[in-house]
C-alpha cells in the first residue's frame, strides 16, 4: 500500500497595513491566541496533513518561531521560511522549500483561522481524483 504524503503551505508574510496595528494581523490575538496559531491548529489537528511549511515575512522569522510554533507546541511544522514581496512569491517560496515528493499540497492564508477539519479532509480526498481543487462557499443574496 502506498503511503500518502500531504503538505500544507500556510502563507502569512503580509504586513496587514490596513489594520493600522504595530503587529501584522496574523499575530493579533482572538481570545488569547494569535490568529496564525488558530489557523495552524486546524492543519495540525488534521489527520490528512503530514507536514506544514510556514511562510512569514523575513522580519518575523524568529517571532513566528518563538511566539507561535514554540509557544503552542506545533509538531507538524517542518520549516519556517521567509516569503516574497507578493503572495505569489511567498507561495512559490513555500512550494520550493517543500519536500521533493508530495501527493497533494494545500495552500492556505494564515489569517483564515476558521477552516474546518472536515473541509480539509474532503478537499484532499477530492484532489486524489481531480488533481486539483479550490474550495468556494456560496454566498446568500
Amino acid at each position: 500500500m502506498k503511503i500518502r504524503r500531504n503538505l500544507a503551505v500556510i502563507v502569512a508574510a503580509g504586513s496587514g497595513m490596513r489594520m493600522n496595528s504595530e503587529l501584522p494581523k496574523q499575530y493579533l490575538e482572538i481570545n488569547g491566541r494569535p490568529i496564525l496559531a488558530k489557523t495552524i491548529d486546524c492543519f495540525e489537528k488534521s489527520v490528512v496533513i503530514d507536514e506544514i511549511l510556514l511562510v512569514v515575512a523575513e522580519d518575523y522569522l524568529a517571532y513566528a518561531s518563538q511566539a507561535i510554533v514554540d509557544r503552542f507546541g506545533f509538531k507538524k511544522i517542518s520549516k519556517i521560511i521567509s516569503g516574497g514581496k507578493t503572495r505569489q512569491e511567498s507561495v512559490l517560496a513555500g512550494l520550493a522549500a517543500g519536500p521533493p515528493v508530495t501527493d497533494s499540497v494545500a495552500i492556505h492564508d494564515g489569517v483564515r483561522p476558521f477552516v474546518r477539519g472536515a473541509l480539509i479532509e474532503q478537499l484532499f480526498e477530492s484532489a486524489k481524483s481531480t488533481g486539483a481543487i479550490i474550495p468556494a462557499i456560496k454566498r446568500d443574496g
